[in-house]
């Protein structure tokens, strides 16, 4: 019974569907699958259901997935898709993106809260169709006030393209959805796709 009431939750919030960066680019829809700006994906992923989609007017800043799930309704998980320098090799271009991005991270400390870096290392997920994929993992405790929140900073190269993962949830429910972000990030490897990518 609650896998049904989930699956009709999940379709109910996948027609609501995204806002659009562009209205010149073509938006379709193939069975559960959309297209937009050159990036396909699925319209649901593990618990997740896609809800906006936006592309940058600067190209090297490609396009955002932003994904909910009624699991945790307040917790987005943005998926960052552009394109990758590799003149470096694929490994330090991760690293170097990576560190980047935990610098974005940091610069949001000087606001209003308060980020402490709890880890960050290598991670390697083995996508459903059983390509693996090598990237970085970073956790930051966000403390603003007496709300905290466990941030989780994920990135990847798939043909090319930066895969840049964010998802930020109350500390209460960490444990119980990181399952659900790693079939989330099991999934999305496998089934994002970048048009020549």
């Amino acid at each position: 019974m609650r896998a049904a009431i989930l699956i009709v939750a999940l379709i109910a919030w996948s027609v609501a569907l995204p806002t659009l960066g562009n209205a010149q680019d073509a938006f379709e829809t193939r069975g559960e699958r959309f297209e937009f700006s050159g990036v396909s994906f699925p319209s649901v992923a593990d618990t997740f259901a896609v809800m906006m989609v936006q592309r940058f007017p600067n190209p090297s800043a490609g396009t955002q997935l932003q994904y909910r799930s009624p699991i945790a309704p307040r917790m987005p998980f943005d998926i960052y898709i552009y394109e990758a320098d590799l003149r470096a090799g694929t490994e330090e271009a991760v690293r170097q993106e990576f560190d980047t991005a935990l610098e974005g991270v940091e610069a949001y400390s000087r606001e209003d809260v308060e980020v402490t870096t709890e880890s960050s290392d290598t991670i390697t997920i083995t996508a459903v169709d059983g390509v693996s994929y090598r990237g970085w993992r970073g956790q930051f405790r966000l403390d603003r006030g007496s709300a905290s929140q466990t941030s989780l900073l994920y990135v990847f190269v798939k043909n090319g393209w930066f895969f840049k993962y964010r998802i930020s949830v109350e500390r209460a429910l960490r444990t119980f959805l990181e399952p659900r972000v790693q079939a989330f990030l099991r999934q999305t490897l496998a089934d994002v796709a970048i048009d020549g990518g």
